[in-house]
């Protein structure tokens, strides 16, 4: 494979990497508490700055270029198979309506964290009108 053939498609996966690692911080950013958003954060951009110090003995180990794109999707291939484990964003669900399904997630997030779950008098529709009021009349001010 030639120089010309090989940095567009290393520059599209360089993209895609990228666009991955943007839905991987909003996603634990959502779905993590405070201390830990922080070590994971910080965790994701090391592994970023290992993984381009990496790339020029990798490089050097396989010397073709297939086999070089073939390592470097195989690296993200495991974050496809999140899409079966982590929820839809509560943020978007309710954006789109899902409130119960919001609602649902949360519940299990709480658990998840060492949680009851959510408060018994928890109502997500009422938090959703209380915010929504909030902003119409910050925007009249």
């Amino acid at each position: 494979m030639s120089v010309e053939i090989f940095s567009p498609f290393r520059w599209v996966t360089y993209a895609c990497t990228m666009s991955l690692m943007s839905v991987k911080y909003v996603l634990s950013m959502e779905l993590l508490s405070g201390q830990h958003r922080v070590t994971f954060g910080m965790g994701m951009l090391v592994t970023y700055a290992l993984g381009i110090v990496a790339f020029p003995f990798l490089c050097h180990w396989l010397r073709d270029a297939f086999k070089i794109q073939v390592a470097m999707a195989a690296t993200n291939a495991p974050f496809l198979l999140l899409v079966f484990v982590i929820p839809e964003s509560p943020r978007w669900l309710v954006g789109q309506g899902r409130l119960k399904e919001a609602e649902a997630v949360l519940s299990r997030g709480a658990r998840f964290m060492g949680g009851a779950g959510l408060p018994d008098k928890f109502d997500l529709e009422e938090v959703v009108r209380r915010k929504s009021e909030e902003e119409r009349h910050n925007e009249k001010k």
